[in-house]
């Protein structure tokens, strides 16, 4: 690499030596850009439409030898692509990094595909209208479609992926400008090719020589930068990424004023630094703007949408869970002598201390610092307990919580105070889990980190998990979850 770079200095074109590298010799390149995102959303509607309008007529010629009423099929095919296509839209999963970027990209399409099902079967039920689709066909439908877009997406990523290799499909061009060191850097931890990036040029940064004058360099600088604008026009490049230290805040500025001649995005590298903070964005404090290095806590709009979902789901969910709750708490009761409710101090939203509610499921009720966790087998557990604990029924009095506003459905799991006291100071950003209120459920339950946190290791995953859920918290994050709670083996697993 270093004696490609030094090549590069030498040539009056970096550019030929880059062709030469990838072989394409003038082959023109497509390069895909963000009009990818609109035409996958639409081939995934289409197919969606398609799927339900062949559903429809393939049952009810099998069954009633009898096309039956295609618009419906239309309609509801319609409907379910509306509800498919739009949240995945705005969590940006169409976008071209994402597709390749994103490893649990499978799992949100199914979540994706029985939330859209589940709004239309809904408006049908609402409006009457489930009678115009049949059930046969309905879970035809379900089964194809899943299947089809699962496989549209895998047939697209091969097509894709295929295409970034041989050289004449890209998602981006850029133009690299930096020192070597920073340069060798980006093309070693980026890998372009596999994420479509195509490198069309590359410029060293020019570095004063010894005995030359300030003048006579700058001189040169403004040169070098004449050239590389002339070169991003005649090349019509993306994106010219600036790999340089930021404390070089002269020829940042110098860079920055030359390429706002050219009809292209120029972006500053990240500085090594920023560590967990490189997706850090810009934000705006009044007249001037700032380096959002972490996520705040959710806004006033994002709370209030959280909280209106939770009143929402928690009261429908009451109503539907109270017969079963009565069962329990009867049970409970007539296990053993004790209360029905173990009542325990957790820290809340700002670490503010609040009451848990949880169904007794042992002979103790251990609160305070004097707690010791359930292990595998405890003796303390009675027989109902152990198996409500295995079915997470035991959780389900904090929808209580939940109404009284003191935990949401969905946020980082309370911890015992205990265990607060014990790894806020052993794990770095620990307490950072307080910034958004508790959940019943959360991102690490549903990938498995649920039960007993016997080592530091268990409850780093933990955190692990909760931040990240903190840092990409939306709406549809939380109804993904959710449905991962109901339907998702790794939330039922760990339990003791």
């Amino acid at each position: 690499m270093s004696a490609e770079l030094r090549d590069c200095r030498s040539m009056s074109d970096t550019t030929q030596i880059f062709q030469k590298k990838l072989g394409l010799h003038g082959r023109r390149t497509l390069v895909l850009g963000e009009s990818f995102a609109p035409v996958a959303a639409a081939l995934d509607a289409l197919l969606i439409i398609c799927l339900s309008i062949a559903a429809g007529i393939l049952y009810h010629l099998i069954i009633y030898d009898d096309p039956g009423l295609v618009l419906n099929y239309l309609r509801a095919g319609l409907l379910v692509a509306i509800f498919y296509v739009t949240p995945r839209s705005f969590k940006k999963q169409y976008d071209l990094a994402e597709i390749f970027a994103d490893p649990h990209a499978p799992r949100h399409i199914f979540y994706v595909w029985n939330f859209a099902i589940f709004c239309v079967l809904v408006i049908g039920f609402v409006a009457k209208l489930s009678d115009d689709y049949s059930r046969g066909a309905l879970i035809l439908f379900y089964f194809s479609g899943l299947l089809g877009l699962l496989l549209l997406r895998a047939i697209t990523m091969a097509f894709i992926r295929r295409g970034f290799h041989s050289g004449w499909l890209a998602s981006k061009s850029l133009l690299l400008l930096g020192t070597e060191k920073l340069i060798h850097s980006f093309r070693k931890k980026m890998s372009p090719i596999d994420y479509g990036l195509q490198i069309v040029g590359i410029k060293l940064l020019p570095e004063i020589e010894k005995g030359e004058s300030k003048s006579h360099f700058a001189a040169r600088f403004s040169d070098m930068l004449e050239h590389t604008v002339e070169q991003a026009r005649k090349l019509r490049i993306d994106h010219i990424v600036l790999l340089l230290p930021w404390s070089e805040t002269g020829a940042i500025k110098a860079c920055r004023e030359a390429f706002l001649k050219v009809p292209a995005a120029t972006i500053l590298g990240a500085e090594q630094i920023l560590g967990r903070a490189l997706e850090a964005g810009i934000c705006r404090i009044g007249p001037s703007s700032g380096l959002n290095l972490v996520r705040a806590p959710l806004n006033i709009a994002e709370t209030f949408t959280k909280r209106c979902m939770d009143l929402f789901l928690a009261t429908i969910a009451l109503i539907i869970l109270a017969p079963l709750l009565l069962v329990i708490a009867v049970l409970v009761k007539l296990d053993g002598r004790g209360s029905v409710f173990f009542l325990q101090h957790r820290h809340g939203f700002n670490q503010e201390p609040f009451r848990i509610y949880k169904f007794r499921t042992m002979t103790v009720t251990e609160n305070g610092e004097n707690f010791n966790q359930v292990t595998e087998n405890d003796p303390r557990v009675t027989p109902l307990g152990r198996f409500i604990r295995r079915w997470n029924i035991d959780e389900l009095p904090q929808i209580i919580n939940v109404l009284k506003g003191e935990m949401s459905l969905v946020g980082p799991r309370p911890h015992a105070l205990v265990h607060n006291h014990e790894y806020q100071d052993r794990i770095a950003l620990y307490a950072r889990r307080h910034n958004v209120k508790p959940g019943i459920t959360g991102w690490a339950q549903v990938n498995g980190y649920r039960g007993r946190t016997d080592t530091e290791d268990k409850m780093l995953g933990r955190v692990e998990h909760d931040l990240y859920y903190i840092d990409n918290w939306s709406i549809w994050f939380d109804v993904q979850i959710i449905l991962m709670t109901m339907f998702s083996r790794s939330a039922f697993e760990n339990a003791c």
